[in-house]
């Protein structure tokens, strides 16, 4: 079932052409595109906010990329061989740019990397992200996750077992560096090494170019935080138990 080519099929072969053109706007919620200026958009937010933790998110996501980044040759799972359930040509000219984006992969299949960076990053915010209360964040959160993984088998580019992997692995990481963050004396620079020690795996597992990117995205991360401490923007780094308050609203 898991990793059954007839089961993608069959989730592929229920879905509607116009409804899987929505899953593939959906799964950029999990996607590199959306979650990088995002986060970057938090940190900035975060001279008004003034959250500690909202600064270890670009550290955070990082490690995150940089885990599947170094599992995904280790295992070399191939993707199904299900062609999509739409074409380049069935979508609107404004839409073609984003069959690419998020269909035409050709690298390994397990874990699913949106699954898991969708997990890491709606995670964080609904953890911390001083906004509504956190039950509230946690319903949008979840059904975002559950929808990417829906989207990813839906349009041909996983199995089930891939995303299942996916959110399991996101959930563990992000419990493990939550954990250590909440230890660090410093939690900024702390989530930057172990995301910077997590995107140099992808040196060891021949993802190159991928791990130079994060790596550079880590060292433009930290000299930004250097900065903003230095001229005295950034919160004060505290030892943190998991984010803003639960009944927190702005």
């Amino acid at each position: 079932m898991w990793f059954d080519i007839a089961v993608v099929e069959t989730i592929r072969n229920a879905v509607p052409t116009r409804l899987a053109v929505v899953l593939l706007l959906i799964s950029f919620l999990g996607s590199v595109y959306v979650i990088v200026p995002v986060v970057a958009a938090a940190v900035v937010s975060n001279v008004r906010w003034r959250t500690s933790e909202l600064d270890t998110w670009p550290g955070i996501v990082i490690g995150g990329y940089g885990l599947f980044v170094s599992l995904k040759p280790l295992f070399s799972v191939h993707r199904p061989p299900v062609d999509p359930p739409f074409t380049r040509e069935t979508l609107p000219l404004w839409l073609e740019p984003l069959y690419g984006l998020g269909v035409g992969f050709g690298s390994a299949s397990f874990p699913s990397g949106h699954a898991l960076a969708a997990t890491v990053f709606w995670g964080l915010v609904v953890l911390e992200l001083p906004i509504a209360t956190r039950r509230k964040r946690a319903l949008v959160g979840g059904a975002v996750v559950a929808l990417v993984c829906l989207s990813r088998v839906a349009l041909g580019v996983h199995y089930p077992g891939d995303v299942v992997a996916g959110v399991g692995l996101g959930l563990l990481y992000l419990g493990v560096v939550h954990r250590l963050r909440a230890l660090a004396a410093d939690p900024v620079r702390l989530t930057l090494l172990v995301g910077g020690a997590l995107a140099a795996g992808g040196f060891l597992s021949g993802r190159y170019v991928d791990a130079a990117i994060l790596l550079a995205a880590a060292t433009v991360a930290g000299t930004g935080h250097w900065l903003r401490v230095r001229s005295g923007t950034s919160p004060r780094a505290s030892r943190s138990d998991g984010g803003s308050d639960s009944n927190s609203s702005l």
